[in-house]
């Protein structure tokens, strides 16, 4: 009876731990990305700036070839543009993205936790050191 419960148990924790990889293992970041949420807190705004509260659209792409950009249009005009490089781990739970600064170097590189990854959905964010950041996209043509 022991050796049924200890195996009914071994089941179930493998089960469990499969599950929990399959909201990301499966699917590829490669696209075009629409921002349903993007939330930044820093130490000196600890509220937040809710992205979407000022801009008419936010779109992620990352490419097959390692490039990765950004565009976000302001309301009443203006658009900010982020280009950089990204590579994401063999299991799909970690995003690190590098930004180009404006004289063309690369800035310091940010890991993101990806939450979840699927054909239509995508979540990543990170904390550190009071600063943190929340992104969830849909996927676009």
């Amino acid at each position: 009876m022991k050796k049924l419960i200890t195996l009914l148990i071994l089941i179930l924790f493998i089960s469990c731990s499969k599950d929990d990889n399959e909201k990301t293992a499966n699917f590829s970041i490669v696209g075009n990305w629409d921002a349903t949420k993007m939330i930044t807190k820093s130490s000196f705004n600890p509220e937040g700036t809710d992205w979407k509260s000022v801009t008419t659209s936010i779109k992620a792409k990352f490419t097959s070839g390692g490039d990765y950009e950004l565009t976000m249009n302001m309301i009443g005009g203006g658009i900010e543009f982020s280009e950089g490089t990204f590579t994401v781990n063999g299991d799909n739970t970690q995003l690190t993205v590098i930004i180009e600064n404006e004289d063309g170097d690369n800035g310091e590189p940010v890991t993101y936790n990806i939450t979840e990854l699927s054909s239509e959905k995508l979540k990543y964010n990170y904390s550190v050191s009071g600063n943190s950041d929340t992104r969830e996209y849909s996927r676009s043509n």
